[in-house]
């Protein structure tokens, strides 16, 4: 994870000091992990289908955990294209998954 997402996540209080509990979970780091539930590993399989790099849970204490949130880390990429944004968004907004997704990118906001 590089430091302008890295910067972004603590911006948006999805990752913070050890410890606290965050429901951010890396999909490409799950299988190494092992504290996955069985829940999220359904849910981390299709983000990885979705080919998101995190994804976003809000967690409770008594029942499972919900997927809220694919996120996409651009911020090593040069751009990214609109169609393929726009391809991405259709095919997520289709799919129900998860009720948004996010993605970073190195360009500013405005």
């Amino acid at each position: 994870m590089n430091e302008i997402f890295k910067h972004s996540l603590e911006n948006l209080e999805m990752i913070g000091d050890s410890n606290r509990h965050s429901g951010l979970v890396s999909v490409h780091e799950t299988v190494s992990n092992g504290k996955i539930i069985d829940e999220e590993f359904i849910a981390i399989e299709n983000a990885k289908k979705h080919k998101a790099d995190f994804i976003y849970f809000r967690r409770f204490e008594n029942r499972p955990s919900i997927p809220q949130i694919f996120i996409y880390d651009f911020t090593n990429e040069i751009g990214v294209e609109e169609q393929e944004l726009a391809n991405l968004h259709k095919r997520l907004y289709s799919s129900a998954l998860v009720p948004m997704f996010f993605v970073f990118t190195k360009k500013k906001r405005t």
